[in-house]
């Protein structure tokens, strides 16, 4: 082949600073923010590299169901590589909820209960739920601490069941 002048023969980049970029499944995007720590592990190294959220996507990629999320790394001595592969923690941070155990929790479609226990037996209550973890799951109202619940629903319940919760 032959140069044109002005033809662009190559790049140069600086590997000073790297992205880590992280995907992130729907049900967990409301803990993300810009700012938050991160703990990247890279198989090929012993100690972890720490950065921060710089950048959220604000839409979904195409043809991709996860959140994608930018990480400037300080790359000292150019160790890190564009194309490693690496998991990440997020520190999230932390708040009170009540979580229960997902197979307590009936899905009726528009809505989900639980058996509380009462003097009687049992009884149907409609909660709301929020993030599930595992396999636990947040309940945002609908119960307190105190209530005892069945803790699998399913159990309680045959085929023939209509569930009328309160």
């Amino acid at each position: 082949m032959y140069v044109q002048p002005g033809q662009r023969l190559f790049g140069l980049q600086s590997l000073a600073t790297v992205w880590a970029i992280l995907e992130f499944y729907p049900s967990n995007v409301q803990s993300l923010k810009v700012g938050q720590a991160v703990e990247l592990h890279i198989e090929s190294f012993a100690e972890p590299f720490r950065g921060k959220i710089n950048y959220i996507e604000p839409l979904y990629g195409s043809g991709s169901k996860n959140l994608r999320v930018r990480v400037y790394l300080p790359n000292p001595g150019d160790m890190l590589k564009p194309g490693a592969l690496l998991t990440a923690t997020v520190q999230a941070g932390s708040r009170s909820a009540l979580w229960i155990p997902a197979t307590a929790a009936i899905d009726l479609g528009q809505s989900k209960i639980v058996f509380v226990k009462t003097a009687d037996g049992f009884r149907s209550r409609k909660i709301s739920t929020g993030r599930r973890s595992g396999n636990m799951l947040e309940v945002t109202a609908g119960l307190s601490p105190d209530d005892e619940i069945a803790e699998n629903g399913q159990l309680l319940m045959d085929s023939e069941s209509f569930v009328k919760a309160k």
